[in-house]
């Protein structure tokens, strides 16, 4: 027979038998249409056992806190912030969590509009 001395030794041998693959949660993912300057921000619940590694991608290149990237993972949760957002920022941003027990990655388009980019885009199609 197994005798568990404290509250704390039996959670974590209950913990020890329970995974589940990671779970994004994607409600929060609309695609977005921005003018350049403004902010991308995301702050999205991602459930697993065991917590889930959670990593940003734009157009399939990792994505790291710089200057203009700010990312904050918590066991439960992920939060980006990109500002301001360039042209350079066009494309689709992605999150991909992993664990153990599985992977699961979600997705948005982003489009960033820069200063003159609709009326130089008519002046193309005239030419």
């Amino acid at each position: 027979m197994l005798y568990l001395r404290t509250t704390r030794d039996y959670l974590f041998s209950m913990k020890s038998w329970i995974s589940a693959a990671p779970v994004i949660d994607r409600a929060p993912l609309k695609n977005l249409k921005l003018k350049a300057g403004q902010q991308i921000r995301f702050d999205i619940r991602v459930t697993g056992e065991p917590p889930p590694t959670k990593t940003w991608y734009l157009n399939k290149a990792r994505l790291d806190p710089k200057d203009e990237v700010i990312i904050d993972n918590e066991d439960y949760k992920t939060k980006i912030v990109i500002s301001p957002v360039s042209r350079v920022h066009n494309g689709v941003l992605y999150i991909k969590a992993e664990n153990s027990s599985g992977k699961d990655e979600a997705f948005v388009e982003v489009l960033v509009l820069g200063k003159g980019s609709m009326e130089s885009a008519k002046g193309n199609r005239n030419h």
